[in-house]
């Protein structure tokens, strides 16, 4: 019961709020001035990356898979449509390692991990930076003066989980099903991960251009940099949740700045809207394939 009130109650009533003082207040709505040209560009990096995710899988589990790079896409895909049933990213899990059998599961689940550890450590790099940036400005609400610190923690034992050995028996355990992934790899997937937060990132900075959101760059990259972390902090409560995420660390931030935040929630809307329902639909040509290698 708690947990349909965590996946479904909770993010509707929270939207609900959101609604009521964003879309639902008197604003005027001129979209006459709406900028074509950033819109398609930040539309027309998807496959990019989509392509640099799927690109990370490919390149973890070449060991103990043939999938071509299209067939690892089509994986992704069908694990983006599955995310839309179970939350903090399990659909795609489910996906991912149910396709591989037998013994090599155990390597996928270490693939998937290294998969995701990789690409949080930008995340939470430029997050410190946007925490970093609030704290000079004053803002304690969240603690912000303590944010970075623990976020530089978390990078620390990050690192000291990959690269140095240890004696400690579950990380042993753990170690030995990475044993498989040379710190090469590794390496070329934080390069990659790198690679796709500045898409992504870019693709939120186009979309601020589409809406004419008029605020120095700096702060825009600041308050894009701080969405990302709260959605990796934060667990995912299925699409709706994933939404609601996006939209309060975007009100959070930016309200900070601007009395008028109606532009860059709808921003934080269209940016979920191309990366998160645009694959998750795609991906449904591509699940019952997916189905197929799980049975």
């Amino acid at each position: 019961m708690l947990r349909w009130i965590w996946t479904w109650i909770l993010p509707i009533i929270v939207l609900w709020m959101l609604y009521q003082q964003v879309i639902g207040r008197d604003w005027t709505w001129d979209f006459t001035g709406l900028k074509i040209v950033p819109l398609i560009m930040a539309l027309a990096l998807l496959p990019f990356n989509l392509f640099l995710e799927s690109y990370k899988w490919y390149v973890v589990t070449r060991s103990f898979s043939s999938y071509s790079i299209v067939e690892v896409i089509q994986l992704v895909l069908a694990g983006r449509s599955l995310n839309v049933l179970a939350p903090a990213g399990i659909g795609d899990a489910i996906v991912r390692v149910g396709d591989v059998k037998g013994l090599e599961r155990k390597k996928a689940l270490s693939a998937l991990f290294v998969c995701r550890t990789t690409q949080l450590v930008p995340t939470m790099f430029f997050g410190a930076i946007a925490t970093s940036f609030l704290s000079f400005k004053g803002v304690t609400f969240f603690n912000a003066r303590v944010m970075p610190i623990m976020i530089a923690i978390v990078l620390v034992i990050i690192a000291v989980g990959i690269l140095i050995k240890t004696t400690t028996p579950q990380i042993d355990r753990l170690k030995s099903h990475l044993e498989y992934i040379s710190r090469k790899v590794i390496f070329r997937l934080l390069v990659v991960s790198f690679l796709r937060y500045a898409v992504f990132s870019f693709q939120f900075l186009l979309i601020f251009y589409a809406l004419n959101v008029s605020m120095p760059v700096y702060l825009l990259l600041l308050g894009i940099f701080w969405v990302f972390m709260a959605k990796s902090l934060v667990p995912g409560m299925l699409l709706v949740g994933d939404l609601m995420t996006r939209e309060v660390s975007t009100l959070m931030f930016f309200s900070l700045f601007v009395e008028d935040v109606r532009w860059v929630m709808m921003a934080g809307l269209v940016i979920w809207l191309i990366n998160i329902v645009i694959p998750a639909i795609l991906g449904l040509f591509f699940v019952s394939k997916a189905k197929r290698n799980w049975l």
